[in-house]
């Protein structure tokens, strides 16, 4: 089996490739491996993962403060402009 050398790797990829392999319980080499498979389209996609968590940290935070606030902002919205659908 050949090997590849990937040179101009910066260290954020880096980081994140190597937490997300510990995150699956896999090796950065197996990672790597499997997502160039499923990018050159050898293999479906990883249908376990998430397609959009980039608020994912965020869910659950809110304090009721934070809902009531949110709540009181948005509730013009809530609100049918009776002039608007005629």
């Amino acid at each position: 089996m050949p090997n590849i050398n990937i040179r101009g790797l910066d260290d954020a990829v880096h980081q994140h490739l190597k937490a997300e392999a510990r995150k699956k319980g896999v090796s950065l080499n197996t990672l790597i491996v499997k997502y160039l498979r499923q990018e050159a389209g050898l293999t479906p996609p990883d249908k376990k993962q998430p397609v959009h968590h980039e608020l994912d940290n965020l869910a659950g935070t809110w304090t009721n403060k934070d809902v009531k606030d949110f709540k009181k902002a948005i509730s013009a919205f809530e609100e049918i402009d009776e002039a608007a659908w005629k």
